[in-house]
């Protein structure tokens, strides 16, 4: 069903081919409020628990600066940097740094035209900044990985991440335990996981027979989620360990309960065991998220665009009142026990998970749209919101 790559000769040669500069990792350290990945960490909660929002101040939060022009992917908060991927910079992809606090633009990677490329979400390990690039070559579309200095912006190292006769676009980058973790195309398709040492010393390679829906690492083991199974594999070796035979779009680790969602249902089972905690049927089922905000989970699902997203906050298994958060919002991430979400008319609010309560941050100013990967993030004491045309900043 599943084929396990370890290093060998021709995987090596086709990592170092494109690799320049393999480095020792340098010293790296995440402070306790970074959002240092897609879904705020490898266990992709969207919670961070130190971002500093509680139901009796997000109210009284002002937009602190904003950028205009863009198409902006899920941002990343770290050593006072806010880090994001821009794919319509005056028609270019970009790499952008910006200081948390000024707007300063500290330092950018130009990738090139956004016809010919593609900046994926980016992910740190508190001393680098890590990002899957898609770029046009001839009739094919090479994918890569890049390593770059959090201070200077500098190029540290880039790996091959292979080719495709078509364009997918990216993936977000998960790093864990002083690793980086990446998609690779096969046969058209993201079917595989590739691990790197901050370095860009390559590690291994696991690959799927389908394409993979969503990624988490947690407790030393590697979860991938296809359509018809939750695999779980030894972080360290790439060892497969089980599954358990439940498709997922949506995957987060929290204590010793792994949560997922698909288009019918939201769950979780035991990560050591697998044995199924709870199920709970979601209405409408037609698509949904998984959010963990402490002991509480937040499944999120809507049926149509047009349709409003419909939210079950669920403790020890047992399911609150479903309340509707308004139609078009996208709910993302959280910090205690409340959930940003940005609305349709390009407002942000927040959400009480106890009791469904709108808690409003930011009146709706002009329409914006969310590019692909992108969401509001709690890091470094800000909610960062990237738009489609706009990044801002509200603290």
């Amino acid at each position: 069903m599943l084929r396990l790559r370890t290093l060998g000769a021709f995987a090596l040669a086709g990592v170092l081919a494109l690799s320049t500069s393999i480095l020792p990792a340098q010293s790296a350290t995440l402070a306790p409020n970074d959002w240092s990945s897609a879904g705020r960490s490898s266990a992709r909660t969207g919670y961070n628990r130190d971002g500093g929002l509680v139901a009796t101040n997000v109210a009284n939060m002002v937009t602190r600066w904003s950028v205009s022009g863009g198409k902006f992917s899920a941002p990343i908060t770290v050593r006072n940097q806010i880090v994001v991927a821009n794919n319509s910079v005056n028609g270019h992809s970009r790499l952008d740094a910006y200081n948390i606090a000024t707007g300063t633009l500290n330092w950018s990677v130009d990738y090139g035209l956004s016809s010919g490329s593609t900046v994926g979400s980016p992910a740190t390990d508190g001393a680098r900044a890590f990002v899957m690039v898609e770029r046009a070559s001839g009739s094919l579309w090479r994918y890569a990985l890049y390593a770059y200095d959090l201070t200077t912006g500098a190029k540290v190292w880039a790996v091959s991440l292979g080719t495709g006769p078509s364009r997918l676009g990216t993936r977000p980058v998960l790093t864990a335990g002083g690793y980086v973790f990446a998609q690779s195309t096969y046969q058209n398709a993201f079917r595989r996981t590739l691990k790197y040492s901050a370095g860009g010393v390559y590690q291994w390679t696991v690959q799927q027979p389908t394409s993979i829906r969503a990624t988490a690492i947690s407790g030393g083991a590697l979860y991938h989620s296809t359509d018809t199974a939750i695999l779980k594999y030894d972080v360290d070796t790439a060892l497969f360990l089980g599954q358990v035979n439940v498709g997922a779009t949506s995957l987060a680790i929290s204590g010793d309960a792994i949560y997922y969602a698909n288009s019918a249902v939201a769950g979780a089972f035991d990560k050591d065991s697998s044995f199924p905690l709870w199920t709970m049927p979601l209405s409408p089922s037609c698509g949904a998220y998984v959010r963990v905000v402490t002991t509480s989970v937040a499944a999120i699902s809507r049926c149509a665009t047009a349709a409003p997203y419909v939210v079950h906050s669920i403790s020890g298994g047992v399911p609150s009142v479903p309340f509707q958060i308004g139609v078009g919002d996208v709910p993302i991430a959280a910090s205690k026990q409340v959930m940003i979400a940005v609305t349709a008319t390009g407002g942000l609010r927040a959400w009480n998970l106890l009791n469904g309560d709108s808690l409003v941050i930011k009146q709706p100013t002009a329409p914006a749209r969310l590019s692909g990967q992108s969401g509001p993030v709690v890091g470094g004491g800000v909610i960062v919101v990237p738009e489609n045309g706009r990044l801002e900043v509200i603290g």
